[in-house]
């Protein structure tokens, strides 16, 4: 085949051609971004509900006494399901502290009394130093679920995540039966 014999168009189809790529690469960068907004869009409407619930540990002072309680705001129109709040305390061999709320209702503010123990731990997790940036040494971590079925984690510097579904453990209810689905 003889390369000099081929026909390669005139000028005026080469310019067709370079206008058809240009429009398809335009298209499709608009299909992108539409694509982007919507799916931003969706991660709003996700998270609307859990935007407006949060939890954080106050106090009030009783005869020159700091008491230490926890604070839960559900301000979306909806109710959260499920709550457990953890007091995280930056101490080693910090106490225990968590709340369990099944649930809680929309506009609702909740209040739970914080144990001694987590309230010492508190007091002295503030008499630190902390850079600017640092965890302040005491906060409440909440998990709950939204009206969607969503679990969230706001954790105790108020960042909120989407939980994701855990796989169900398998368990043995006898050595010799069948591995099953706990329930």
């Amino acid at each position: 085949m003889d390369l000099t014999q081929l026909q390669y168009g005139n000028l005026a189809s080469w310019l067709a051609f370079a206008a058809a790529c240009i429009a398809v690469s335009f298209t499709w960068r608009a299909l992108m971004r539409e694509r982007r907004r919507d799916e931003a869009r969706e991660q709003r409407e996700k998270r609307e509900q859990a935007d407006n619930v949060a939890a954080w540990i106050d106090y009030h002072e009783e005869n020159n006494v700091r008491n230490h309680y926890l604070a839960i705001q559900n301000a979306s129109g909806l109710p959260i399901f499920n709550v457990r709040v953890f007091i995280i305390v930056s101490l080693k061999n910090a106490a225990p502290c968590e709340f369990l709320y099944p649930v809680v209702g929309p506009g609702r503010t909740e209040l739970g009394d914080i144990n001694a123990d987590a309230q010492a731990d508190i007091k002295t997790s503030k008499m630190k130093t902390y850079r600017r940036d640092d965890f302040p040494g005491y906060g409440a971590r909440m998990d709950f679920t939204d009206m969607a079925g969503i679990r969230w984690r706001r954790n105790e510097k108020g960042q909120l995540t989407e939980r994701k579904p855990e796989l169900r453990k398998k368990r043995r209810t006898a050595p010799d039966e069948p591995l099953e689905t706990r329930e």
